[in-house]
């Protein structure tokens, strides 16, 4: 295993094989972009950022290789009706600038959970939320 030191701590430089084997059999071509190894709610995943095919997805990976969920890029133009009016309900005047349709994996199936939608407002920083399909919010991330 390659692995590098840097100012005494040891990192990988690549996330464990068993996740980076799951990551290409399931994105074959996927090219890793970042990483980084993750405790949520009391279980380890490794969040992997990647290019396949020139677009931007993101996937949450157990040690394992078990992907728990992923994320790809969409055109904002994609959005479904609901999705785009319950976003832009959560923070009037704003614009959406950014999308990705998210995907939990259960019993080895991919299912849409929603999509994170990034929003521009007229002043201010750039925030997204995370809108089921029937556009009502499931995450907020200034109510966190």
């Amino acid at each position: 295993m390659m692995t590098l030191l840097i100012a005494a701590a040891v990192s990988l430089v690549a996330p464990p094989a068993p996740v980076v084997e799951a990551l290409h059999k399931r994105f074959p071509g996927a090219t890793i972009e970042k990483w980084s190894k993750e405790n949520e709610h009391g279980v380890v995943l490794y969040d992997v950022e990647f290019l396949q095919d020139g677009k931007r997805l993101e996937a949450d990976v157990a040690p394992d290789g078990t992907i728990d969920s992923w994320e790809r890029e969409i055109p904002v133009s994609e959005l479904p009706q609901a999705v785009r009016d319950g976003a832009l309900a959560a923070r009037p005047g704003a614009s959406i600038v950014d999308a990705m349709a998210c995907t939990r994996v259960a019993g080895g199936k991919d299912e849409l959970e929603g999509y994170e939608v990034v929003l521009q407002p007229p002043k201010g920083k750039k925030t997204e939320v995370t809108v089921a399909p029937d556009g009502k919010i499931l995450e907020d991330e200034d109510d966190d």
